[in-house]
């Protein structure tokens, strides 16, 4: 099939019915790249951002089009991958290769892991949590990089979550019965505290036109952590697909509903900040989320700091 410009295609977009060839699939890429960041006062001239970088299709993608705007808009980058410790998952020669993107577009690279900041490896919490890790692998991953940002005097942390990845946090949020974060999700009630402001560019590129790019460029691989299989996300996923497969536009059409959301629920949020009692940290609760994983993977009793 034919691009409306009459070249070969690449790619068919259900939900508008195009055809599109590879110039005018990664002008929309692009496009809605910038348009996130515009919508949300994402950036300005000056910051400098911290990304973080798996060398997954999206964090690669993010760092591509950051770099690409960097010559329009001057901000500095500079890209952090976290070395999870799994097994046959990242090893040296992952690290190697998670090298050359970063190395090719003149980005700063910095490497940390779970090993020498929390003393544990992914795989060893998973020895001792009953179910899914992908909880505290999220939250320690977002200490890592918050921290990280702090101590680079960051102003803010971009993060490689796509149209698929922000509608299913969102429906996690409502599943879990978490209401607010949908505020904080887009719009920050709070900026100071050590917290470093994480923005999310790729929120309008559907999951599979953020792998397309990425092909097309030669940029991430697209490798799935071996422990995602077992998170509650991994299933909201497949029912978010299967309505999309079956009513194209449901994710664009679910996002702008949540963003609607948000938007309402802010007019009366009120949310109030603690001290947390073990680390000091911000937090909603009395111990900050951080805490309380920390403090149930060592057998400890939260209400013993309460």
């Amino acid at each position: 099939m034919k691009c409306h410009c009459g070249k070969e295609a690449v790619v068919y977009l259900p939900y508008s019915k195009r055809y599109l060839c590879r110039n005018h699939f990664s002008t929309l890429v692009e496009k809605r790249f910038r348009r996130a960041i515009r919508d949300f006062n994402m950036l300005k001239k000056g910051d400098h951002v911290v990304v973080g970088y798996s060398g997954g299709k999206d964090s690669a993608v993010l760092l591509y089009l950051l770099k690409k705007l960097s010559a329009k808009m001057p901000i500095k980058i500079t890209a952090v991958s976290i070395i999870e410790g799994i097994k046959d998952y990242r090893d040296q020669e992952v690290e190697n290769e998670l090298s050359k993107l970063p190395e090719s577009l003149g980005i700063k690279h910095i490497f940390k892991y779970y090993k020498e900041e929390l003393k544990l490896t992914i795989d060893e919490i998973a020895k001792k949590v009953r179910g899914s890790v992908c909880s505290y692998c999220g939250v320690f991953k977002r200490y890592i990089l918050n921290e990280t940002a702090r101590k680079l005097k960051a102003t803010k942390v971009a993060i490689g979550h796509n149209l698929d990845d922000v509608v299913e946090t969102l429906y996690l949020n409502l599943i879990r019965n978490e209401p607010l974060r949908l505020v904080r999700y887009f719009n920050p009630i709070y900026k100071e505290g050590g917290f470093v402001p994480r923005i999310r560019p790729l929120m309008y590129v559907p999951e599979k036109e953020v792998a397309l790019y990425s092909m097309l460029h030669n940029l991430g691989v697209i490798k799935e952590c071996p422990y995602a299989h077992k998170s509650l996300r991994y299933f909201i996923r497949k029912q978010v697909n299967a309505m999309e497969e079956r009513f194209p536009g449901t994710k664009f059409k679910l996002l702008r509903s949540f963003i609607s959301l948000a938007n309402e629920l802010s007019r009366n949020a009120s949310v109030k900040l603690n001290r947390c009692k073990r680390c000091g940290a911000l937090t909603t609760s009395k111990l900050c989320m951080k805490c309380q994983m920390e403090l149930a993977l060592k057998g400890e009793k939260v209400e013993d700091y309460l």
